[in-house]
């Protein structure tokens, strides 16, 4: 069984080429990292850029909880802020493209994620659903577009592999 810390080191070096979110999927986010793989169908969505249209990434991290992008010192914006497309979470995040990932890891008990870039930007992950009865994952990560484990309401770690 592969560990949640195992998983995540293989994110460090990898560059962040798309962040997807913000408008009609709220503060749902996805990053997409490492190497482009193309799509077998290009999503017909002019929201996204062309390369997200076109390409998956050979890693994707879905968020589906609670979340904070930081300077180093001081927050600059939360899964709480406004999502339009042109709005203030959208256009933070996108800051995080063009980005490798320097460290990647996440912290008992609840698996909290936090991801830190070479400009200096971290985004926290915090796994705010915790009762079993909640319905979506905290986060999950894909690889090749293969779900590889997620965190589950109530800070369990579920690998898939």
């Amino acid at each position: 069984m592969i560990g949640i810390n195992e998983v995540l080191s293989r994110l460090k070096g990898k560059q962040c080429w798309a962040t997807l979110g913000g408008g009609a999927a709220g503060s749902v986010y996805a990053l997409l990292i490492g190497q482009k793989l193309p799509r077998v169908q290009p999503i017909g969505n002019d929201m996204l850029n062309v390369d997200a249209q076109n390409f998956d990434g050979e890693y994707r991290l879905m968020i589906k909880c609670a979340w904070r992008l930081d300077e180093p010192n001081s927050p600059i914006v939360s899964w709480l802020g406004p999502v339009e497309p042109e709005g203030l979470i959208v256009k933070s995040m996108e800051r995080l493209e063009g980005t490798q990932i320097v460290d990647a890891r996440a912290k008992p008990p609840a698996w909290d994620l936090v991801l830190d870039f070479s400009n200096d930007l971290r985004l926290t992950v915090f796994c705010s659903k915790t009762s079993a009865v909640e319905f979506n994952d905290n986060w999950h990560l894909f690889v090749n577009r293969k779900p590889v484990g997620a965190v589950q309401p109530a800070g369990g770690w579920v690998p898939f592999e």
